[in-house]
């Protein structure tokens, strides 16, 4: 069970929880960028929905990484926001202007299982690091995002 005061966490707990949380945050962010590009760039029939939804992924996008931040700084682990973003490699390259609606929902939806999937897999690894604090945010925020992408995938 993880300890209930940061001066019991283990040292080699703070470091494996500070680096997934590192990792979150630079995720959180290329979601969020994926899914502005998104909503700049459809156009179409289905605009002004997709407009809106896009801009709703990005704002929850900037609420998880806060959140991710947060919990680290509570660990006395310091987070780097201006580390390299996109480090699941979304292919925000291959679109182009003029792209479709679809081209973007697609973009947009792939962006959120990568993340989704990262979320999920860095939960389970807290989990059996005994880091239930940090697996609670992460299994949180992959539940948060199961929705929008449910809703992305809908206009597919």
């Amino acid at each position: 069970m993880m300890s209930t005061t940061m001066n019991d966490f283990p040292t080699a707990a703070r470091v494996a929880a500070g680096a997934a949380l590192q990792a979150s945050v630079q995720h959180l962010l290329g979601l969020h960028l994926d899914a502005k590009q998104a909503h700049w760039n459809v156009q179409g029939p289905a605009f002004i929905g997709l407009h809106k939804l896009f801009d709703k992924v990005a704002d929850a996008a900037l609420g998880m990484r806060d959140a991710c931040a947060e919990l680290a700084r509570s660990m006395g682990v310091q987070i780097d926001a201006r580390a390299a973003v996109d480090p699941l490699g979304t292919p925000v390259a291959m679109l182009t202007p003029g792209d479709t609606c679809a081209a973007y929902t697609r973009l947009l939806a792939h962006s959120l299982e990568l993340v989704l999937g990262w979320l999920r897999a860095r939960a389970v690894e807290s989990v059996k690091a005994d880091d239930v604090v940090t697996a609670d945010l992460f299994t949180k925020q992959a539940g948060d995002l199961q929705q929008p992408l449910y809703l992305v995938e809908s206009h597919l």
